[in-house]
This record gives C-alpha cells, structure tokens and sequence, in this order.
C-alpha cells in the first residue's frame, strides 16, 4: 500500500509541476532599435566580401577585385595593403580570408581567390602579413578547385 502511496504522490507532483509551456519573447517580440548602434569605420569601398578583425583592434578588409585594404583604429585610416591579381567576373574573384589562430605569432592569412590566369579555377593560400603588407611572395598554395 506504501508503494502505491508513493507513486500516486510521484505522479501528482509531477502532473502539478507541468505549468503551460512558456514563449521565448526574444523569438516573437522585436528587440528595440536602440538595442544597437552602427558605427562606419570606413567608406568607398568596391565588393566588399569579407573582414577580419585583428588583436590591436585594426581591420582587414578584402574585395572581389582583388584588393586587401586594412582599417587602422588608431588613426582611422584605410589604406591598401596588398593586391592580388585575380578573376573578376561571373562570381569569382577574391571571395575569403582567414587569419590563422596563431596569427600573433606567424602573422598567416589564408585567401580564397579565382587567379587570372585561369578562370576556372579557385586557390586557397597562404601568406605572410608582415609590417602591414601582404607578402605575395610568401604565398604557399594550399589548394586548388
């Protein structure tokens, strides 16, 4: 009889404690536009595809003609830092960048481009970002599609 006691007490905690199913308000309601505040960095920009923030707080922006350019925080300034010969048309072009995790220490960047000189191709590589400059010489082809 004790066993029955119990599990009828069990169930009934449980039903009890069932409450009607809760609505996330982030999931229906529009958050404020307060809530954010944009904040241009820099402007005039030709196909801006991807950025990568770096650790000083500047940023690497790349666009699908080829050009790396780099936003300084300190000065606010955007200068071109590197240019890459690439193919333009259709949907290629330079379309990704990736620093490496251990950029701090080896200063990578792998780009995502459609070289010139074929268009039917695609290459990641990598290079050296040194002293602000992109290093096209250091490139190491990691792959082509």
């Amino acid at each position: 009889m004790r066993k029955y006691l119990l599990l009828f007490a069990v169930c009934c905690l449980s039903f009890w404690s069932c409450d009607k199913r809760q609505e996330d308000p982030f999931a229906t309601v529009k958050p404020e536009e307060s809530r954010f505040t944009k904040i241009p960095l820099a402007g005039n920009f030709n196909e801006p595809m991807e950025i990568e923030v770096l650790d000083n707080g500047d940023v690497l922006i790349i666009e699908r003609h080829g050009k790396l350019k780099l936003f300084q925080a300190a000065s606010g300034e955007t200068s071109v830092v590197g240019e890459l010969n690439v193919f333009p048309e259709r949907e290629d072009g330079l379309m990704g960048m990736a620093k490496d995790p251990d950029f701090a220490k080896n200063n990578w960047l792998y780009l995502y481009y459609a070289p010139a000189a074929e268009a039917s191709l695609n290459r990641i590589s990598r290079f050296d970002f040194v002293e602000n400059k992109l290093d096209l010489a250091s490139e190491v082809i990691i792959m082509d599609v």
